[in-house]
């Protein structure tokens, strides 16, 4: 571990040496202004009233804050930036413990160091995973309800390690990256990593697709596998679906994960729209077992619901959501309310 931050450390000096180079001996003609480092605050906050219910019995009514951002961007040249966000997260982030459930956390959720040059970006510290960027940005409604792969642990939403990013063309670009595995919430804790590798192929405008997979060195090597496509046949319509596959899930031999997501978001207006979304979650079934392995929380989820924004910098949205059981005997989950992402 010694050995790969040294590595690291010396990288990074590596790279704003030679960023520093660049940006110094660049001749600056009288037309064109030379760059000027720039820095910015930034600030995201999820909140709102909900109603939730277990069957037809209320379980927890009122104001909720669900997480919290603060980070600071800065650009001390072209090529070079480098970021640092906090995040106060919602307690059930770490444990289904009845007393941690009553406490938050404050985490670093990002800390890290981009260097990019013509069509390259290499990341490199606490960084964003690559394996579910896209439809998260696609979906668009974080502060409603996580994507697919984040709600159900598919991937760690960010991680210790390095990325690159590269644009072949404008159709087709591709990722790679090596991470820790245990997420920006825990240390590490083992000499295992997650290599992971994906690309996206965009032929036009209207469709979008994309291919990712991860493999790990624990115990019965897990790997995951992700597929994504997204259609906009028209400007203010957009379907989207994807279907992932989780393999010897948390390093348990043949204890596999899928599940298929499948949403629409349709802008009424600049101010006005409507997203509906249908996930799907199952589990194999072990030898010598009659019910999946994680019976107890397959199932299927409806989300759907209508947004307001009034401007850049509020959004806020009616919405719906539930939660049926695969195993029949426990009851629907639903919760209702009005949620808002206050981001500048």
């Amino acid at each position: 571990m010694r050995k790969i931050t040294i590595v690291s450390i010396l990288s990074l000096l590596a790279l704003i040496q030679v960023s520093y180079a660049q940006d110094t001996i660049k001749p600056v003609s009288a037309s064109v202004k030379p760059f000027v480092p720039v820095g910015k605050i930034g600030t995201t906050v999820y909140s709102g009233f909900q109603t939730q219910t277990v069957g037809t019995e209320i379980t927890q009514t009122g104001f909720i804050l669900d997480r919290a951002y603060l980070g600071y961007t800065y650009n001390p040249t072209e090529s070079l930036s480098g970021e640092v966000k906090i995040d106060v997260g919602s307690p059930s982030d770490i444990s289904d413990n009845d007393i941690e459930l009553k406490r938050r956390f404050m985490y670093v959720r990002n800390a890290y160091g981009k260097y990019k040059i013509n069509n390259t970006s290499i990341l490199f510290g606490i960084i964003n995973s690559n394996q579910y960027k896209l439809q998260e940005t696609t979906w668009g409604y974080r502060y409603v309800y996580k994507s697919f792969m984040d709600q159900h642990k598919f991937a760690n939403s960010a991680d210790i390690g390095i990325s690159i990013e590269h644009t072949i063309a404008d159709y087709l670009s591709v990722d790679a990256s090596v991470c820790n595995g245990e997420g920006y919430t825990k240390l590490q804790s083992d000499m295992d990593f997650i290599y992971q590798l994906g690309a996206v192929f965009k032929p036009n405008k209207i469709v979008t697709f994309r291919l990712t997979g991860d493999y790990s060195n624990l115990q019965y090597k897990p790997v995951t596998i992700g597929s994504f496509l997204s259609i906009q046949p028209i400007e203010k319509l957009t379907l989207s679906a994807e279907y992932n596959i989780k393999l010897n899930y948390e390093g348990k031999e043949e204890k596999n994960l899928t599940g298929s997501s499948i949403y629409a978001n349709y802008n009424i207006n600049e101010q006005f729209k409507v997203f509906a979304r249908r996930d799907d979650l199952q589990s194999n079934t072990l030898d010598g077992q009659q019910n999946p392995w994680n019976y107890s929380k397959n199932g299927v989820a409806y989300i759907g619901g209508i947004e307001y924004s009034p401007n850049k910098y509020l959004r806020i949205a009616a919405n719906y959501q539930n939660w049926i059981f695969e195993d029949t005997s426990k009851e629907t989950k639903q919760a209702f309310g009005i949620l808002t992402e206050l981001k500048f």
